[in-house]
């Protein structure tokens, strides 16, 4: 009998992914500052220019189906 693989796992290329990434957390994000009843949640706000944000302190692993 075999085992089926498991996931794959892989770092993010957050320079590929950084635009998807940024519009995941603001849709997050946004839900959250509804509830809340504010729009000054710093993660709305950010971005995924190379110098500044999300790239400036990600480091993340995503799962490959």
């Amino acid at each position: 009998s075999s085992i089926p693989a498991g996931p794959t796992w892989r770092r993010a290329d957050v320079d590929a992914d950084a635009d998807a990434i940024v519009a995941l957390q603001r849709a997050a994000y946004r839900g959250e500052a509804e509830l809340l009843g504010t729009d000054a949640l710093p993660p709305l706000t950010e971005t995924a220019a190379p110098d500044e944000g999300l790239r400036s302190r990600l480091r993340a692993l995503g799962y490959v189906d």
